[in-house]
């Protein structure tokens, strides 16, 4: 038999600093600020236009439109990950819509969510609408040419909306 610590638990790596490469949305020039009042929908939008690796550190990011991602892979090296959306881990990074989705895709692959809680407002059961808002949601449209596949998730929290994620709903992708 193996004893373990009273205070053993399972620990997750976490990510303190982003990789050679990956954008930090705190600095120049997106310049988020992860203060939980401030709104973070441009500076974060941005690094999605700008990078398909963006690392977010410890805070609270609020947002108040969906962020859009449009396909991570036209084209391109099919083996090897197209895009990663990393945090310092999902008990020290929340991305918070006011009142939707956190992120809307048009097709994604080969890539990786890391250490994030993805949060939007609690589901309003009065709210008859089947496209109530997902929290998150992974889409693709028939005849783009956007697939989604090989998706991965890591240390990631979906919290609130009528479905935590929603994949291939057919939500209107909000920001571009």
């Amino acid at each position: 038999n193996v004893i373990l610590p009273e205070d053993f638990r399972l620990r997750i790596p976490t990510l303190n600093y982003p990789f050679p490469g990956m954008v930090d949305v705190t600095r120049a020039p997106y310049n988020a600020a992860g203060d939980g009042s401030t709104d973070d929908t441009v500076a974060i939008q941005s690094a999605l236009d700008d990078s398909k690796c963006v690392f977010f550190p410890p805070g609270h990011y609020r947002i108040t439109s969906p962020l859009g991602y449009q396909h991570s892979l036209i084209g391109g090296n099919h083996s090897q990950i197209s895009g990663w959306i990393g945090g310092a881990g999902s008990d020290k990074v929340t991305i918070e819509c006011d009142d939707d989705a956190v992120l809307l895709t048009r097709g994604i692959a080969y890539f990786s969510f890391a250490g994030i809680t993805f949060k939007t407002r609690a589901y309003d059961f009065s709210d008859a609408s089947p496209m109530a808002a997902p929290c998150f949601n992974i889409d693709w449209h028939v005849g783009e040419g956007h697939a989604s596949q090989k998706v991965m998730f890591d240390d990631c929290v979906f919290d609130g909306g009528k479905y935590a994620l929603a994949i291939g709903s057919k939500y209107e992708l909000g920001a571009s």
